[in-house]
């Protein structure tokens, strides 16, 4: 009995992606479907699975540049063998998929002797990617109360990422980092530090509830004169960090 398409396909993928042999009661039909030529069914798999592996690399260095030159040609093959084989996408398109890679660098890092900030400077890379890939929805607000900008991803780490990104090379004088990566108006994509006393204006505008900003502002004001809560405000605004529906 022949299988259905869908099963002989997804035993097809399995041993493409994992890199295994043919299983299954749908392995018999996989392997009449790659009906022998000029190559049999275990070296036609094994020219899938080079591409197909390939593929997957090229993506992820696409996504992760420092993060693989960092980490090393060998480990960072690792990582995404680690990632195709234990988090697969199904999605078709490969600038949607690589989230999973700060997972397999927190989890094998050590292992594979990987530098301690490496999982921070993915997050950076994989914003970049979000942001870059996104539209530019504005969530809903209230009139008059501002949200984070969109597209617009906040990043912190006690690492120096911003030097790590753009020079390779950290300094010890550097502060830990606070960053917002995000688009302009103008689709110019950004990454910039932000002070420490507008980094909490910034976490509670990005929170789903609008409450979060409100609840902040108040407690603000009860510390700080209203005269400063408002200077940090349209300094927020002035940048381009805040912005207010019409």
């Amino acid at each position: 009995m022949t299988d259905p398409l869908d099963a002989i396909q997804r035993a097809f993928l399995v041993a493409v992606r994992e890199g295994g042999a043919l299983g299954g009661p749908s392995s018999s039909n996989v392997e009449a479907t790659l009906a022998p030529g000029a190559l049999s069914v275990a070296e036609g798999l094994a020219v899938y699975r080079r591409n197909f592996r390939g593929a997957m690399q090229r993506a992820f260095e696409d996504t992760y540049p420092s993060v693989a030159e960092r980490a090393g040609s060998e480990a960072f093959e690792r990582l995404v063998a680690l990632c195709v084989t234990r988090w697969p996408t199904s999605d078709p398109d490969l600038n949607r998929y690589g989230a999973e890679l700060v997972d397999a660098i927190e989890a094998y890092g050590q292992g594979l002797n990987l530098a301690p900030e490496l999982a921070d400077l993915a997050r950076l890379e994989w914003a970049w990617q979000r942001v870059h890939q996104a539209a530019p929805p504005l969530p809903p607000r209230s009139p008059g109360v501002p949200a984070l900008v969109s597209p617009g991803v906040l990043i912190t780490s006690e690492h120096p990422l911003l030097r790590l990104w753009l020079h390779g090379a950290p300094s010890t004088a550097e502060a830990p980092s606070r960053l917002l990566v995000w688009r302009t108006a103008q689709l110019d994509l950004r990454v910039d530090p932000v002070p420490e006393a507008l980094w909490p204006y910034l976490v509670a505008a990005a929170a789903e509830s609008e409450s979060e900003l409100l609840d902040l502002l108040d407690a603000q004001l009860q510390v700080i004169d209203d005269e400063t809560v408002a200077g940090h405000i349209a300094d927020l605004v002035q940048r381009g960090w805040l912005v207010s529906p019409d």
